[in-house]
Order: C-alpha cells, then sequence, then structure tokens
C-alpha cells in the first residue's frame, strides 16, 4: 500500500483535482493543461466559424462628409450687426433637415437611384430605406461643442456610398438656398411696403406744409427741398446755364470752320488737327492722300537730283504731284464742309433747347 504524503495532490475519484486544491493559479493551470485537447478544440472552431464568416459576410463601406453650419443672419430690424450664436436646438434641427423628406428624395433623385446597385431589387420608398436601413444606414449627428454636423453613408458598394452621401449634402445646401431666398423675399416685400407707406407719409407731410404756407403767405427763399416750385426752378436755371454754354461752344466752332473755309491755308490746318484728334474717326482716304504726296515728293527730289529737272520722269513725278495735291484740297474743303454741316445741326439743336428751357422758366 502506497503511502501519500501531506503535500501531495488531493484529487477526487477520476483523476480531477478537489474542489479545495483549486484555491491558486497553479491547480487551474493544471486542469487547462489536462483539458488541454479541449481548449484548443474550441479555439479553433471559433477560428473557423469567424473565418468561415469574413469569407462568405458581405463587407459595409462607409462614407461620412461634415458639414460647418454658419452663423444665421441677423434680422433685418434688429439691433445687432454680427452673426447670431448657434444653439443646440438650431443644430439639431438643420441634422432634422438633411434627413427630411425633401432634401432625401433630391439626393436620389440627382444619383438616380434605380441605377444604384445599393437599391437594386427595392421594392419600398427609397426614402424610407435610407432612413431605417433597409439595404443602406444613413447618419447624422451632430458633434458636440461645434458647428459641425455629420453625415455618413453605410453601403455594400462604396462608389453608391460616396455618391449618396455628396448627393445629400448637395441637397441640403440647394433646400437652404431655397429658403433664404423665400425669407429674403419675404424680407423685401416688408421692407418695399415700409418704405411706400414712409413715401407716402412724407408726401402728406409736404403737402401739409405747402397748404400752411400758403394760407399763411410764407414765402421762401433758402434751398427748401420741400418747396417744389424752388427746386422745379433751381434745376431749369442749371440746364440753362449748361444749354448756354454748349451753345457759345458749339458757335465758336462753327465761326472757327467757316474762318477755315475761306482760307486755304487754315483749311489745310484745321483738317489735319481733326484727323490727329480723333484718329479712329478721322477720314483714312485723307490720310492715304498725304501719304502719297510725301512718296512723290521723296521720289521727286531723289530724281531731280539724279537727273536733273527736264527728264521725262520729273515732269510726270511733278503732274502726278500736282493732282496729289487737288485732290488733298477738296478732300480738305469736303471734310470742313461735313464737320460744319455736323455743327450747324448740333447749334440748331442747342439753341432751341435754349429757347425750350427759357419758356419753362417763364412759365
Amino acid at each position: 500500500m502506497r503511502e501519500q504524503s501531506p503535500d501531495s495532490e488531493k484529487t477526487l475519484d477520476g483523476g480531477l483535482p478537489s474542489p479545495d486544491s483549486l484555491s491558486g493559479p497553479g491547480p487551474l493551470l493544471h486542469v487547462l493543461w489536462h483539458r488541454r485537447l479541449t481548449v484548443v478544440a474550441a479555439v479553433l472552431a471559433c477560428l473557423f466559424i469567424a473565418g468561415v464568416y469574413l469569407l462568405f459576410a458581405t463587407p459595409i463601406y462607409s462614407s461620412t462628409a461634415q458639414l460647418y453650419i454658419e452663423g444665421v443672419a441677423p434680422k433685418a430690424f434688429s439691433d445687432s450687426t454680427g452673426p447670431v450664436e448657434q444653439s443646440e436646438g438650431y443644430l439639431n434641427s438643420q441634422a432634422g433637415l438633411l434627413q427630411s423628406t425633401p432634401v432625401l428624395a433630391r439626393a436620389l433623385d440627382t444619383v438616380k437611384w434605380r441605377q444604384l446597385k445599393t437599391f437594386k431589387g427595392l421594392k419600398s420608398d427609397p426614402v424610407s430605406a435610407l432612413r431605417h436601413g433597409r439595404g443602406v444606414k444613413l447618419t447624422v449627428e451632430v458633434m458636440k461643442k461645434t458647428n459641425i454636423i455629420s453625415v455618413s453613408i453605410e453601403s455594400a458598394y462604396p462608389e453608391d456610398a460616396a455618391a449618396l452621401v455628396n448627393a445629400i449634402v448637395d441637397g441640403y445646401i440647394a433646400q437652404r438656398a431655397v429658403a433664404d431666398h423665400s425669407t429674403g423675399q419675404e424680407m423685401i416685400a416688408a421692407l418695399q411696403k415700409q418704405q411706400t407707406d414712409l413715401e407716402k407719409q412724407h408726401d402728406a407731410c409736404v403737402a401739409a406744409m405747402n397748404r400752411f404756407k400758403a394760407d399763411h403767405a410764407i414765402a421762401s427763399f433758402r434751398d427748401d427741398k420741400s418747396n417744389i416750385a424752388l427746386a422745379r426752378s433751381a434745376a431749369l436755371s442749371a440746364q440753362l446755364n449748361a444749354a448756354d454754354l454748349e451753345v457759345w461752344e458749339l458757335a465758336a466752332r462753327d465761326n472757327a470752320v467757316k474762318n477755315a473755309l475761306s482760307r486755304p491755308e487754315a483749311l489745310s490746318a484745321f483738317v489735319q488737327a481733326q484727323q490727329y484728334k480723333d484718329k479712329q474717326a478721322g477720314d483714312r482716304e485723307y490720310d492715304d492722300l498725304r501719304a502719297q504726296l510725301v512718296q512723290a515728293e521723296l521720289a521727286l527730289s531723289t530724281c531731280i537730283s539724279v537727273q536733273g529737272r527736264e527728264n521725262q520722269r520729273v515732269r510726270l513725278l511733278t503732274a502726278q504731284i500736282d493732282g496729289i495735291r487737288r485732290r488733298i484740297a477738296n478732300k480738305e474743303r469736303a471734310v470742313a464742309q461735313g464737320y460744319l454741316a455736323d455743327l450747324s445741326v448740333q447749334l440748331e439743336a442747342a439753341r432751341q433747347k435754349t429757347a425750350d428751357l427759357r419758356a419753362a422758366m417763364a412759365g
């Protein structure tokens, strides 16, 4: 019979350690080692199941966009001039707008959702599918202590996820633009109504002041904006002064052209001055004739110095130069006469305007 020492391990029937011996880490490791095949088999089974799941499971891709919500513009009749601080409630309302039917419907129409693989075979409402995560999941989250809203789309197709999240952001921006435009139209209508009311009040006050002046025989000799007759007289006087100046200027130019037409040497200088004054509106034919004259005179000078004055070519060049000069003289007279006719029309119109203004002031 074998003796058992006090320090030997206490076991139960079947070779398992007794409960009294499982008081430290050593006995627990002993149990695991004793059941090592079971543990290894369990671990291998878990790994196998996980591998099979990863092999056959559909991968899900996530696409995220972040929106920075700017401050609300100040109200039209508010004393504050800066943007209003954002509240958590306003950011939550914008997050709700991102998930609203108009925004999601606009986004789905933009990406042509029927052509996306994500919605292939979908028979229900795509907006409802986005909200409830059927085949695709939409997540809108307000980030704490910031004005940023995060928009995420989870789908088995990464291209669809990116297209949807971008379309939702664009749809939100478009919806905000429509709302801002509507608000702006309402503000403009309110301001225009207020302007109309103020103009009516102004006209009523001016009419009352004029009646008071007329009833009490009060004359006004200063720059009184409410005195319509005085303002009209001042405006007519300013226009008459400008018209008189225009008449004097046109008359002086008319006399100058007439004097130039009476003297050939003055006529040439006048026409050349007009040509240099406005190159684009000048007579191109006149410039061409002047250029031909210069070339012919240069050729004549060269020919005289080489062949003498009695040469046949010299005589031909002399005759050509005389012909060009006659054409230039005729052209100068035609230009001056045309300029004079235009001046006469302008002068007559200015004189008529002056007469009309004097008649208006007299009336």
